[in-house]
């Protein structure tokens, strides 16, 4: 029995890798841009692990 549907994978299309490229210069963009963003970012991470954490 096959848990995960075949699709067709992305990294397989035409362009993926400069998609990848494209987005990633974005996001680095706008972590230079607003430098709280990773702050932000960090401190919901560990509020997500650490919900994790107490329902152990």
């Amino acid at each position: 029995m096959k848990i995960v549907p075949e699709i067709d994978c992305e990294r397989e299309q035409p362009g993926f890798e400069e998609e990848c490229r494209r987005q990633a210069a974005l996001i680095a963009k706008a972590n230079r841009e607003d430098p709280e963003l990773m702050a932000f970012l960090d401190a919901a991470f560990e509020d997500w692990a650490k919900s994790l954490n107490d329902r152990e």
